[in-house]
């Protein structure tokens, strides 16, 4: 009897209240997992690269026009696959429209004025433009004694001029100078070719790639600086840099804390970010996307976090190819 009172109750709370009768509560919703925010990539594009007249003068010295001019043609590509490979930035491909805007603006011209507004707006939507000037080159052959054998070494120096524009406001920012150098070994009275020899190509091909990778790695390192993302138990810290750029096994890197960002009083215009350098790293291992390192120095006055920036030490210290 009373079993049938309960039921009669319950069945009773179940119309007042809109419920199913003697229901167990329902389990509370899982939360949904975290996701990272998707932030836009800044977007770039690679001018047709030029030579100043003082290159182009050695350059028909050495006899070198033909194989010259490869480089220049496969200079845009080249840079922007090595951009690409950091998947920092999003490399937008130049056309004539482009380089057309980077000439004028490197003219003085911020408006871009007379050039059509669909091309100036085409333009105007990449963030960075990047303008590369060859400003340096030199053919140096020599004869040695190596390890008692005769040889003639052949060193080849390429360096450029490289600037990034600000599209929307029509600026080019100040040249970064980005140098590489590249010794070849053959014995000697070696053919190296004349025009377009075998050798000659070969050389002046693989200075050119070391150059163009220098040149995407200290862009993207001015524009998206690699961070600290991770720190496990033992102290390891995680870079977000990994295969396939310039990070290597057993470099070192400079750790530095970045202030926030800074502004002109009287411009209002971003006067970007101070760092200070408060400890030092050797990368212990690579991985595709990043990178772990072992503290080696630190400041006591600081406590090296997430969020801090790392550049390698030799690029820091000033120290060259």
């Amino acid at each position: 009897m009373k079993h049938a009172k309960f039921l009669l109750i319950a069945a009773a709370l179940a119309v007042f209240t809109g419920a199913p009768a003697l229901a167990q509560d329902a389990p509370a919703a899982a939360p949904a997992a975290a996701k990272a925010p998707a932030l836009k990539k800044p977007t770039t594009c690679i001018g047709e690269p030029t030579a100043t007249p003082a290159v182009l003068a050695l350059v028909r010295k050495n006899n070198a026009r033909e194989a010259f001019e490869n480089i220049m043609q496969a200079m845009p590509k080249k840079i922007g696959t090595y951009i690409t490979q950091t998947r920092k930035l999003d490399v937008v491909p130049g056309d004539d429209g482009i380089n057309m805007c980077i000439k004028a603006i490197e003219s003085g011209d911020s408006t871009l004025a007379g050039i059509d507004q669909e091309i100036v707006a085409s333009f105007r939507s990449v963030k960075y433009p990047l303008s590369v000037s060859v400003s340096f080159f030199n053919d140096f052959r020599a004869k040695k004694i190596v390890r008692g054998s005769k040889v003639e070494q052949r060193t080849i120096t390429l360096a450029a001029d490289v600037s990034l524009l600000d599209a929307a406001k029509g600026v080019s920012k100040e040249a970064t100078p980005v140098k590489v150098k590249r010794v070849f070994t053959a014995s000697t009275g070696v053919d190296w070719g004349t025009e377009g020899g075998s050798k000659t190509e070969e050389a002046f091909m693989t200075t050119a790639e070391e150059l163009c990778k220098k040149i995407a790695f200290t862009i993207v390192d001015q524009l998206a600086p690699a961070q600290i993302i991770g720190i496990d138990k033992k102290g390891l810290i995680s870079i977000n840099k990994g295969k396939g750029t310039d990070i290597a096994k057993g470099q070192i890197y400079v750790i530095y804390e970045k202030s926030d960002e800074m502004f002109d009083p009287e411009t209002g215009e971003s006067s970007g970010f101070d760092t200070t350098e408060i400890g030092r790293a050797k990368v212990t291992s690579c991985q595709p996307k990043f990178s772990k390192l072992k503290v080696i120095e630190s400041d006591p006055d600081y406590e090296i976090a997430i969020g801090n920036i790392v550049r390698p030490a030799e690029e820091t210290d000033g120290g060259e190819e």
